[in-house]
């Protein structure tokens, strides 16, 4: 993902810049990257070999190592053979899709809602749209500071729920959550630099008028950035222990409303400050929703052993 970013923003350089070709160049440029390191990925994970492909299983160097060495090693070097197996099962299917279309709701939510705000931000003019995506863009960039804790919350969560004790598990979400946590208040910190630092703004935009806007928005952005890392973590919780049946429900039910403020917004003519207030609610509904539904996140958290959670 690293080299698929670097040859991206060269791209974006040389073929919006260098060669003029605007957002197509832009477009050519992402899809490139992208495709290059499907590629190399795919090519980086078949050429892997065994320990076995090196070492002969009877000779004396394969004897020396221990069993927890050899497995370490297994899981780091196991080749992927591609070759289609057939069509998945019903049940594989089943339990597949429960999470992906979790997942996917969560996704499509999110993008409704971004888009809404956009769509709103556009109804106060170009200067308002023009602060409103650059502050997007920064406040997106750095909510992948959190974004990790969310991947590692549903599978060590998953791995340790079905093999540890519950106060194992219990000690683990902790640790996700306040690292999580502490990650979040680190973005949120760095949203309001970004957003806020003359030196920044003009890196980002030369329009005063521009950045005076973005500089009323701080505020609510650093805030939204703090509450977007806490639902990340909670939703990757819930997932991780398959406790997620309440997601989609709480995704919908938070867009719905956080979409009527923005309606509401456009309306009473808030402005681009109104619009990010909004992006605070949609979070913090998200916030509220777990607290009152997320009963098995509630418990980990807490350390209230329960059979069900065992």
């Amino acid at each position: 993902f690293g080299i698929a970013g670097i040859v991206n923003l060269i791209g974006d350089i040389y073929l919006t810049l260098g060669r003029g070709m605007g957002v197509k160049g832009a477009a050519i440029a992402t899809a490139v990257s992208q495709l290059g390191a499907a590629i190399f990925y795919v090519w980086r994970a078949s050429s892997r070999r065994s320990p076995n492909d090196v070492i002969a299983a009877d000779s004396k160097e394969a004897r020396s190592i221990s069993k927890r060495e050899k497995q370490r090693a297994e899981r780091k070097n196991r080749r992927v053979k591609l070759r289609f197996t057939g069509l998945p099962s019903k049940a594989l299917l089943k339990e597949f899709s429960a999470v992906g279309v979790t997942l996917l709701l969560r996704a499509i939510g999110c993008m409704c809602f971004y888009s809404l705000a956009t769509r709103t931000a556009a109804t106060f003019g170009s200067v308002s749209l023009a602060a409103h995506q650059l502050t997007l863009q920064v406040w997106w960039l750095l909510s992948y500071i959190p974004e990790p804790m969310s991947t590692a919350a549903q599978s060590i969560v998953a791995r340790d729920a079905k093999r540890s004790s519950f106060d194992v598990v219990s000690k683990v979400v902790k640790v996700l959550l306040g690292v999580s946590t502490a990650a979040g208040l680190l973005a949120a910190v760095f949203t309001g630099l970004t957003l806020s630092m003359p030196s920044t703004t003009r890196m980002l935009v030369s329009d005063h008028a521009v950045r005076d806007l973005m500089l009323k928005t701080v505020p609510f952005a650093a805030l939204a950035q703090f509450a977007c890392a806490v639902c990340t973590i909670a939703d990757g919780v819930c997932v991780g222990t398959g406790s997620f049946g309440h997601l989609p429900y709480i995704l919908v039910s938070s867009t719905a409303i956080a979409s009527l403020g923005l309606l509401g917004v456009a309306k009473k003519g808030l402005g681009v400050e109104g619009v990010w207030m909004c992006f605070v609610g949609f979070f913090v509904l998200r916030i509220g929703a777990h607290t009152i539904f997320s009963k098995k996140l509630r418990q980990l958290a807490m350390g209230q052993k329960e059979s069900a959670v065992e």
